[in-house]
């Protein structure tokens, strides 16, 4: 995917469009003339109608920056490239293809459960209609696939998966959430190391993907699933997460896998946005924050002051591109919404990530 920067929202009343080609031409001498024009060009740049389609659609060219609500009268027939959504916060979100959904997930610094506030999902129909689905929406959508289980009940879909464990206290609370897609095969990535905060990061990166991507989890032997879950890492790329400054996703593909590294928010730790249709995911890229500070060691010792564990951040945005969902921080599972400085508890995945990867990712 590539990256752009995102746009800075107008009024959440307004739309920014790009310049029309036309020229608008009056004369002096013809007052009636010139009044029509005006007229025509306040119809022109009207805003749309909120929720419900407009009877003259906008040309598809014609429009570079929309509200949630005026998502909904977008026509079905445009394909809006570089066409953003704002979602507040100074950040907006791409218009996918027709067909296919784009879903953004955030990891936050901290240790509460308001990472899901920043997350989003722009679905668009084959025939072309856009919704838009923020913070807690987003979440409640990936709800109807499997339970969020704050009191550590077990998705339908991995009842006889997992055995649970007393000695790991909260991690073998069996919290999964799928969002209802999945890779027909590996999650194939390729790095880009510009902006890395050390030299082994990648490395890290690497090993934390194959363990949260493997069967084990952070209660030994006795508590191991069979999944078909895969990570593989290609090499690298100078190509960038289509993930923006402003912290969302741009919706374009350029068919790779980045994981790499950039400026994000304050308090957003990694961000993975994934593009899917129906139950497949065509392409997910990750970012984490140039603005962190991270400790980069496969070792639990040595952490001090705000230094976020890399391991721990990126075992999370796999999780996500895997197709898992937040759980509640309670649960004290990997896929817990954030996590606060120097702590090393979902380091590895519990039992419920574990029972969800097992859910989404059969062995065959």
């Amino acid at each position: 995917m590539k990256t752009t920067d995102a746009r800075s929202p107008e009024r959440a009343s307004s739309i920014r469009r790009r310049p029309t080609r036309t020229h608008l031409v009056a004369t002096v001498s013809s007052l009636a003339a010139a009044v029509a024009l005006v007229a025509g060009v306040l119809s022109a740049t009207a805003p749309l109608t909120p929720t419900t389609p407009s009877a003259a659609p906008v040309a598809c060219t014609d429009v570079a920056v929309v509200t949630v609500e005026q998502a909904a009268d977008l026509t079905g027939t445009c394909d809006y490239a570089g066409v953003t959504i704002d979602i507040g916060d100074g950040r907006t979100i791409g218009v996918p293809a027709a067909g296919t959904t784009l879903a953004l997930d955030a990891l936050a610094a901290g240790g509460a459960d308001d990472a899901s506030d920043a997350d989003a999902v722009v679905q668009r129909t084959a025939a072309g209609r856009v919704s838009v689905l923020l913070g807690h929406e987003a979440h409640e959508a990936h709800e109807a696939h499997a339970p969020h289980a704050d009191a550590g009940a077990l998705g339908t879909a991995a009842t006889a998966a997992v055995p649970t464990s007393t000695s790991c206290a909260a991690s073998a609370r069996t919290a999964f959430v799928k969002t209802g897609r999945s890779w027909p095969g590996a999650y194939t990535w390729k790095s880009n190391d510009s902006g890395r905060p050390s030299s082994n990061s990648t490395s890290v990166i690497d090993a934390a993907f194959k363990s949260m991507a493997s069967g084990g989890t952070r209660c030994g032997a006795g508590a191991t699933v069979a999944t078909r879950a895969s990570a593989v890492l290609a090499g690298t790329t100078t190509a960038r997460p289509a993930i923006t400054t402003a912290g969302s996703c741009t919706g374009s593909r350029d068919k790779v896998n980045v994981v790499g590294w950039q400026q994000l928010p304050k308090g957003i730790l990694g961000l993975t946005c994934v593009v899917y249709s129906g139950s497949t995911i065509l392409e997910a890229d990750i970012a984490f924050s140039t603005t962190q500070s991270w400790f980069s060691s496969t070792s639990a010792t040595g952490c001090k002051g705000t230094r976020y564990d890399l391991s721990t951040a990126a075992s999370h945005e796999l999780g996500h591109a895997l197709g898992l969902g937040h759980v509640a921080a309670s649960t004290g599972q990997t896929m817990k919404p954030s996590i606060p400085p120097c702590d090393f508890s979902s380091r590895l995945k519990g039992v419920g990530d574990a029972a969800g990867l097992a859910a989404v990712y059969p062995k065959k």
